[in-house]
Parts: C-alpha cells; structure tokens; sequence
C-alpha cells in the first residue's frame, strides 16, 4: 500500500511520522519514504555494498528490482553530485 508498497504490517513496525504532522500515514509521501529508509537502516544498508544489496533484496525479493533500484540511486546521486551508491549481489 502506499508510494512505497508496504505491507500494512511492515509498515506499523517502521512507520516514521516524516512529515512532522503527528501521524505516520502509509499513504503520505513524506511518511512513507522515511519509514522504507527505517526499513533498509534495520536491515543492515548502511553496513557497506554486500550488506545494502541484501537490504533492499529484502524490501522486495528480485534481483531485477535491486539492480533497478541501484540504477535510479546512481542517476540521482550524479545529477545531484552526490556519491554513488554502490550494491554487490552476494
């Protein structure tokens, strides 16, 4: 549900109140985002390349969809000269 598909149960263990309105919405842009960067923190993204490729094979179990994912992060992270993020399958 939502702009980020939580399951409704996954998103109540996350659920960030992003937006600072004093509720976590699953269907709120803010609130949704925050909470998916919850969810990749819990899982380990920020424990290096291998770890941020599992984190977010966790969120959504597809290679296809991780290598995506890594693809839209690097065009953002360049347009915004930011590093770019990088992913190691195990």
């Amino acid at each position: 549900m939502g702009p980020m598909q939580f399951l409704p149960s996954t998103f109540a263990a996350y659920a960030v109140d992003g937006d600072g309105d004093g509720v976590a919405d699953i269907w709120n842009p803010a609130d949704a985002i925050y909470s998916a960067a919850r969810y990749l923190c819990a899982n380990g993204a920020g424990g290096g390349p291998r770890a941020l490729y599992n984190a977010i094979y966790r969120y959504n179990h597809a290679d296809w969809y991780v290598l995506m994912v890594m693809d839209v992060a690097g065009q953002l992270a360049t347009r915004f000269g930011e590093p770019v993020p990088v992913a190691e399958a195990p």
